[in-house]
């Protein structure tokens, strides 16, 4: 499984990734938004705006995707260290 799902707006970057307890947190750039129990899931709530809502506002006016499958992927290397980390703490 991938560590990471990344989508970029033009707000910022939202990150999907596996926490310590065997779920997906969603966030956006610095801050936690929420967790789910699937990737998929999470891009479906982030992308209908039925989440914990960023400090930009409504994420569904970002036109971010619902289908996981449009998101990048980062499994592990370089790129997974330059990934954002915003989620320090999950919202619960």
């Amino acid at each position: 499984m991938p560590r990471f799902f990344v989508h970029s707006t033009t707000a910022g970057t939202f990150v999907i990734a596996s926490d310590s307890e065997g779920r997906w947190a969603l966030g956006f750039e610095t801050e936690a938004l929420d967790s789910h129990l699937t990737p998929e899931d999470a891009a479906e709530a982030v992308a209908r705006g039925h989440c914990r809502w960023p400090s930009v506002g409504n994420p569904a006016a970002l036109g971010i995707p619902s289908e996981l499958t449009r998101w990048v992927v980062i499994n592990s290397g370089p790129a997974a260290a330059r990934t954002p980390r915003p989620l320090l703490r999950v919202v619960k």
